[in-house]
């Protein structure tokens, strides 16, 4: 037996072949695939998250603007620059299952410029669809809260959208990797794919679906760990539930010429062998500082992005405030207590807990998170002012840490009652716009014991 190694391991970890021993199978077979070939995937992992970007840039800013049209077309336009990308980085992962990869990167070249018309075509229905369902998740949401739909409901029909979404993306790219035919007829394949093989296609569709899942749900950490982690696991598992079906409609696999090492002496070279080259030799160093980097902008994001809050007020109540009346009520209590930190930013945090006390809550992860934050909040003595709806089941915990003595209803406030709190609207009231200030009429207002006397006085006027 003899073990080779690369740059830290990457590339091989191999076994002299036993003739007498089975092939591996399952998820061994994925995981030996993975090692003999991790330095040429993490390599097409790279060249993938490049080309994904503009789909997570664009989709990410509608949806930060709750701008359709925006999200929509970040979506379509990011999806025609990924589709291509994607393409190929499935098709270096059926190579890997045929061991027919010694050169990764003209294999990878040559899918991108041979399938980038018809994947870009794919990628921009695909990103497309997959942005207005995006937008529609967070309408649906938004009736989920305001309690216009069940919550099984709206994660159900979320679920069975984007399936499908994830069920196109696995029958249309794939093909593309042997065949370059109309789409029409790939559609066709593709349904003929699924009657053939059903279970291996409906498992490689919920393995994708459940991987962007768990990036989604790691964001914005999973945004550096993609350009290490975020492309070849979902393409080695669909690579090989799809294989023995792929293999059966469209035959072997035809890859591009064999690039061999140019011979000669090195002043002689073409600038494309010097290319080829370099990255021969120096593709670990690359993958090693690209990683450095995304890691040490990420760390420089974080800290130069965050500001110390001047003042943090909170709010207690059963619902969630409006999007509109936060937002307001931010930039209102912004200009009246000012840069009282002197750091040269005006920072006011709105903390939204929602928490009930009389054990009428509907949703007990909610109100779980809620009370956590909320008893870290008091403890930590990060608010200065609790705006209370329920006061009575409030001061029956947090009493002791309350100057109850100061305690008034907002109404009764003449600096908050004067505040622009914006206005909103509601599922039953869809075209009558409500205030905030009528919102929060009723709520009491208690200082927190030990508050900052001069926020304390700008707040309440005092």
């Amino acid at each position: 037996m003899r073990r080779r190694f690369n740059f830290f391991g990457l590339n091989s970890l191999t076994h002299a072949p036993q003739e007498d021993k089975p092939p591996r199978t399952g998820a061994a077979r994925y995981f030996q695939v993975f090692w003999e070939n991790l330095g040429k995937l993490l390599l097409g992992n790279l060249m993938c998250c490049a080309g994904f970007l503009p789909a997570a840039l664009g989709i990410s800013l509608g949806l930060v603007y709750e701008n359709f049209w925006l999200t929509l077309i970040g979506g379509a336009v990011g999806g025609a620059v990924a589709g291509p990308f994607w393409t190929a980085m499935v098709d270096l992962a059926l190579r890997c299952f045929a061991d027919r990869v010694d050169d990764w990167f003209a294999s990878f070249r040559h899918t991108l410029t041979a399938c980038w018309k018809p994947a870009a075509l794919q990628g921009l229905a695909v990103g497309a669809l997959v942005s207005g369902l995006l937008m529609v998740g967070t309408f649906a949401s938004g009736l989920m809260e305001d309690g216009a739909l069940p919550a099984p409901v709206v994660w159900v029909m979320l679920a069975l959208d984007f399936f499908l979404a994830a069920l196109a993306a696995t029958l249309l790219f794939p093909p593309l990797c042997y065949q370059r035919h109309p789409l029409a007829q790939r559609v066709q394949e593709g349904l003929t794919l699924l009657v053939q093989a059903p279970f291996r296609t409906l498992a490689a569709t919920l393995g994708l679906l459940l991987w962007c899942a768990l990036l989604g749900s790691l964001f914005p950490v999973s945004v550096p760990l993609s350009a290490v982690f975020g492309f070849w696991p979902p393409a080695l598992y669909v690579a090989q539930l799809l294989r023995p079906g792929l293999l059966e409609q469209y035959g072997q696999q035809e890859e591009p010429p064999e690039r061999e090492t140019p011979e000669g002496e090195p002043g002689h070279y073409t600038m494309s062998q010097r290319t080829e080259i370099w990255w021969r030799r120096h593709w670990g160093v690359v993958l090693a500082i690209v990683a450095v980097l995304c890691l040490g902008l990420g760390v420089i994001q974080t800290v130069t992005s965050f500001r110390e809050p001047d003042v943090q007020v909170a709010f207690v109540h059963a619902d969630s405030l409006p999007d509109n009346v936060l937002s307001a009520l931010e930039t209102s209590l912004g200009d009246l207590v000012g840069d009282l930190n002197g750091d040269g930013e005006v920072v006011v945090q709105v903390n939204d807990y929602q928490v009930v006390f009389d054990g009428s809550a509907t949703d007990s992860d909610v109100q779980t998170a809620g009370s956590t934050l909320l008893v870290t909040d008091v403890a930590g003595g990060e608010s200065c002012l609790f705006i209370v709806a329920d006061a009575n089941g409030f001061l029956e915990l947090y009493a002791d840490q309350m100057d109850t003595a100061r305690a008034a209803t907002w109404a009764d406030s003449p600096i908050l009652s004067a505040l622009d709190a914006g206005t909103y609207s509601t599922v039953e009231d869809i075209d009558t716009d409500l205030t905030g200030q009528e919102l929060l009429a009723e709520y009491t207002v208690l200082p927190a014991a030990g508050a900052d006397s001069d926020a304390l006085a700008l707040l309440l006027g005092e």
